[in-house]
């Protein structure tokens, strides 16, 4: 696999440091090839918004505060407007890696840089494009469903929950749309929706485990439950699948753990 690497950097000594060390970690995993070096903050902004890229690394301090902005504002601007291309910083100082997480970078480098860091850092790099890419597949995936009136497509990035109550299931969307379903169990709608983001988190749900922004967990009062972007309300979830929950958004979801 090879990724579309940006570098942001003004000293050719470094560039041609992670030039030589994305060499060798190609031999083995995967290469960072490199498109384009650029020498100030305000070029790359203006490349990344014209071009698809996988990953920036770019050397702390390289902006301008007065004109541009410092590393940690071009690293929380690529977070925010392109989602999709991953950044990793790198400087001196080992206080800066708080400061690259804090903003939403994928991984930190300390200088001077050292080949097996850097290879590190590659193959992160690579299995969280791996898992951007697979998340942009799943938003993409549409379940046709059967309905009362014929059959439905609905798409499942839109889908909160699937709920059963008084032996009906339906699909509830954001904006309070519901689809309500015919002729499957719940066991037969958890066999269709592996592969998707649809998670059954218990007896009587499945959640969308994209939407999860909070788990909540109470084990004293044996009471758990979780909160989804897009909907004020609570769902249950099991004990049992309390752990297993969190291991799903842990790998599957969250870019950082902490």
């Amino acid at each position: 696999m090879k990724l579309k690497t940006v570098i942001v950097d003004d000293r050719p000594e470094n560039v041609m440091e992670l030039r030589e060390y994305f060499e060798k970690s190609a031999i083995s995993y995967g290469n960072c090839e490199i498109t384009i070096v650029l020498t100030g903050i305000n070029e790359a902004l203006a490349y990344i918004s014209a071009h698809e890229v996988d990953v920036v690394f770019i050397r702390n301090a390289m902006g301008d505060y007065r004109y541009s902005g410092d590393s940690s504002y071009f690293i929380s601007y690529v977070n925010e407007w392109r989602p999709e291309t991953l950044t990793v910083l790198y400087s001196g100082d080992p206080a800066d890696a708080y400061t690259a997480l804090r903003f939403g970078a994928c991984d930190y480098l300390q200088m001077p840089l050292n080949v097996d860091d850097v290879i590190r850092v590659v193959h992160h790099v690579v299995d969280q494009n791996k898992l951007l890419r697979l998340r942009q597949h799943s938003r993409h995936q549409g379940l046709l469903v059967r309905t009362k009136g014929g059959h439905y497509l609905v798409h499942v990035e839109d889908i909160l929950f699937v709920e059963r109550s008084s032996r009906r299931i339906q699909i509830v969307c954001e904006g309070g749309k519901q689809i309500p379903l015919v002729g499957y169990t719940m066991d037969q709608l958890e066999r269709l929706f592996v592969g998707t983001s649809l998670y059954r988190c218990y007896q009587s749900f499945f959640v969308n485990a994209e939407r999860v922004i909070f788990v909540h967990s109470d084990p004293e009062q044996r009471n758990f439950s979780l909160r989804l972007r897009g909907y004020d309300g609570e769902i249950y979830l099991s004990r049992q699948r309390h752990k297993e929950l969190l291991e799903v958004l842990r790998q599957n979801y969250a870019s950082i753990s902490l």
